[in-house]
């Protein structure tokens, strides 16, 4: 969307400002969108809860920084909701490759096109009545006010663009490439894009959520992980580490990715597809490098540190299909931020051979990968999808299974369409064998990190991530159960018979659709009382739910807990608010507690412990969660350095030198961790267990 960043950055207008507008210049807010010939009776959206009188706040612009082409859901409610109020036009769709056009909220799946025409009487008068709708007066006057409670940052139709960061301007004239005629393109908040707003949960937000943050300049961001980020993204960011290696995009296709794939232990055909896309994010978690799903520069420095001289094909992008249609880039004209070009290659003599298919890296849903099913496929691909997913594996493709391959596509972030692709079969693949990432390496006493992590979880011991006597006894136990060398060293052997002992092939991986009131025990933490609902099972390697987003009240984020309840999620929730008395049961002491926590951030003060107050509880027992996914190093700057100082206590200059670096391998070595200075998702959990102890009053 390259002809709008101008339009879009030009602001600086506060947030009063953008509310208290005179009667005129909202009369000329809304004006160009007036439909012609609407009446009474014109349909309008309804929100899901009670609007709250309170507005969500009036968002900043957070433009596209990561590459995550994944319908988020809040999206996908608001094109229903248009679709099936207005009864005009069609789905444009909602994401778009990352290696097509430039910066673009369709890229993170934060933008929906609705395909109207102007040329169409009453495809015209549909658009014309929603976006006065969205951007007019809503029922208590305030103009953008529907705009706000949906989380809108702007709409473009028929040559205009309106912004919520820029109401007082109104409608004005739009010149980027496409002249929007044909479609109404409407941009999200990441809370709007995640749902997480008024229209939809009947609470207002008061703060934005800035999304991912880019963690070196010029390179996109990580993956969003569904923690909220409140403060603006930093724009003095340190230098990619160097590669020779261009920057390449998922769908794109180059020699370059054969020398990736051939590192990832995949065939190497040159096409960065799902397959490659799945396998890289699993070795971007276990190496520390910034999560993006892109081979970026981090990811080749770390991936091919030794790299001779690269490959000269430049990267090609497959062209768009045209069922799909895909309206011309609608960015502004001049970019603030400057787009992330590949850099102009020079390349290798002889790429790493690729290794053949082996243990290492296939698995029984291997052979189907490139197999798509819907209802009414029959045969071993489908016998195989079943057994994978837990169920009764009669090779027929009915009812059953179509449920179990929509949840297990909304629990893994895809389009829930019931049918099963190729980034399906990915992330079946994901779950059925969580321990496929790591089948390549070698653990012994004395290893660290999140593959140890990975390793002591599925052998039910203490997970530290130090490869301890405690962790070998146990592997030389696991190893002498499959009747293999009892070595206490992990091989390729090894990690398939730990999994197939602790995650064997046919359990039930697919979530429930709602939470239920009982749950398969998890390893840690106990079982709670019947009175509270059981927590989820302790996450595993392939969930989304990693060492970089989970902490001590994760298992418990789903549970309503109140007056009366009692067990494992109380206790978690006392220690996370710094209660002295930590009983596990809620008492009138624990709800006066969070009374006094809800009405210190703003909530509703009822006493009970919601999703909202979870999450408020988590940011204050855990308040380095949201830089897990940076890595750090000496050299960095910005504001996840400052938090890192804070948290060492040392001066807050925001810049990396000798004594933030020191002061870093003091904290590891007291965490019995690597001493490398270098801060990644063990380093920030290792700080914040030194800094902010479990159990302490922060509020």
């Amino acid at each position: 969307m390259s002809g709008r960043h101008r339009q879009l950055r030009r602001s600086s207008v506060s947030a009063p400002a953008r509310v208290a507008l005179t009667a005129s210049a909202a009369a000329l807010a809304v004006q160009p969108m007036v439909a012609q010939g609407a009446t009474a009776a014109t349909p309008v959206p309804t929100p899901v809860r009670a609007l709250p009188n309170a507005l969500d706040v009036v968002p900043r612009y957070n433009e596209q920084r990561s590459c995550d082409p994944a319908a988020k859901p809040g999206v996908e409610a608001f094109a229903r909701m248009v679709l099936s109020t207005y009864r005009q036009g069609h789905s444009g769709g909602i994401v778009r490759g990352c290696g097509l056009g430039s910066t673009s909220e369709h890229k993170e799946g934060r933008a929906f096109d609705w395909m109207l025409s102007i040329n169409n009487p009453a495809e015209k008068a549909a658009g014309d009545a929603f976006t006065q709708w969205l951007t007019g007066r809503d029922a208590h006057g305030v103009v953008g006010g529907n705009a706000r409670r949906l989380g809108v940052m702007y709409v473009i139709w028929n040559r205009r663009i309106w912004s919520t960061y820029r109401i007082s301007d109104g409608w004005r004239p739009y010149s980027g490439a496409s002249s929007h005629t044909d479609h109404v393109h409407t941009s999200f908040t990441w809370d709007g894009a995640m749902g997480r707003t008024s229209f939809w949960d009947g609470t207002a937000t008061t703060n934005d959520d800035s999304g991912p943050c880019r963690v070196f300049a010029g390179q996109p961001a990580p993956l969003y992980t569904g923690v909220r980020h409140t403060a603006p993204c930093s724009t003095r960011l340190p230098a990619a580490p160097s590669s020779p290696y261009a920057l390449i995009w998922p769908g794109q296709t180059s020699s370059v990715v054969k020398v990736a794939q051939a590192r990832l232990g995949l065939a190497a055909d040159g096409v960065f597809g799902s397959g490659t896309r799945s396998r890289l994010l699993s070795w971007q978690r276990s190496a520390d490098v910034p999560v993006t799903g892109v081979l970026d520069k981090p990811t080749w420095h770390e991936l091919v540190p030794a790299a001779t001289t690269p490959p000269t094909p430049s990267p090609t992008t497959p062209p768009t299909t045209p069922t799909t249609p895909t309206p011309p880039p609608t960015t502004p004209t001049t970019p603030t931020t400057p787009p992330m070009p590949p850099t102009p290659p020079t390349p290798p003599t002889t790429p790493p051979p690729a290794p053949a298919p082996s243990a290492a890296t296939t698995t029984t849903l291997t052979p189907y990968v490139t197999t798509v099913l819907r209802t009414g496929s029959r045969g071993a691909a489908v016998s195989a999808l079943q057994h994978a997913l837990g169920l009764q594996a009669d090779g027929v493709f009915a009812s059953v299974t179509a449920t179990a391959v929509r949840q297990l596509q909304s629990a893994q972030r895809l389009a829930a369409t019931g049918v099963v692709d190729a980034p399906t079969w990915a992330a079946l693949e994901r779950a059925a064998y969580p321990l496929l990432p790591y089948r390549t390496t070698v653990l012994r006493q004395g290893s660290r990190g999140s593959a140890v992590i990975a390793l002591q979880r599925a052998l039910h011991v203490t997970a530290d991530g130090a490869f301890g006597p405690q962790t070998a006894a146990a592997l030389k136990a696991a190893q002498t159960r499959a009747r293999l060398s009892a070595t206490g060293v992990t091989d390729v052997a090894t990690w398939v018979a730990v999994e197939q002992a602790s995650y064997p092939l046919g359990r039930p991986i697919v979530p429930a659709a709602t939470p239920t009131t009982t749950a398969p025990k998890p390893p840690t933490p106990p079982a709670p009382t019947p009175t509270t609902p059981a927590p989820k099972p302790a996450p595993t390697p392939s969930s989304a739910q990693t060492l970089a987003t989970t902490t001590s009240v994760s298992p418990y984020k789903a549970t309503v807990l109140r007056q009366g309840s009692r067990g494992a999620a109380v206790k978690a929730l006392q220690r996370a608010l710094g209660m002295a008395h930590v009983d596990g049961a809620f008492g009138p002491m624990t709800a006066a507690t969070v009374r006094s926590f809800q009405k210190s951030r703003h909530l509703p003060q009822t006493g009970a412990v919601d999703r909202r107050t979870w999450d408020a509880a988590e940011r204050v027992a855990h308040p380095l969660l949201p830089y897990r996914t940076t890595v750090l190093r000496q050299g960095s700057r910005g504001t996840a350095v400052r938090v890192l100082q804070n948290a060492l206590h040392l001066t807050a200059d925001g810049a990396f030198g000798p004594q933030t670096a020191a002061a870093v391998k003091a904290a590891q070595r007291k965490g019995h961790i690597a001493a490398t200075g270098t801060v990644a998702t063990l380093t920030w959990v290792t700080v914040e267990k030194l800094a902010f102890p479990l159990g302490r009053k922060r509020w």
